[in-house]
């Protein structure tokens, strides 16, 4: 897994032309995965946050499977996590694969 660098201001948010890097595919195997902290930072009622960590290794356990059903179990995570408590933050999840 590699993890690239965060950048300030999130990307999208200035028309400004991004920073540019250039990774190697291996072509039916890797995977991009873009999350906002909506997710990793969502709460449960004893206001503990889910974590990116969690997120990072569901994703790494399901890497094999169709991209929707990643997309998915990270929902369902959020869901179970989160129960009855209102949402602070959007949930933006995108899952490529090459």
């Amino acid at each position: 897994m590699t993890r690239l660098a965060a950048v300030n201001p999130p990307l999208g948010m200035l028309n400004d032309v991004p920073n540019t890097a250039s990774l190697s595919w291996i072509k039916q195997k890797d995977l991009l995965v873009l999350f906002t902290d909506g997710i990793s930072d969502a709460r449960n009622v004893r206001d503990e946050r889910l974590g990116e960590e969690r997120v990072l290794e569901l994703i790494k356990e399901n890497r094999d499977n169709p991209t929707q059903v990643t997309v998915d179990r990270v929902f369902k995570m959020l869901e179970v996590h989160t129960r009855a408590v209102a949402l602070r933050d959007d949930l933006t999840l995108v899952v490529l694969r090459s």
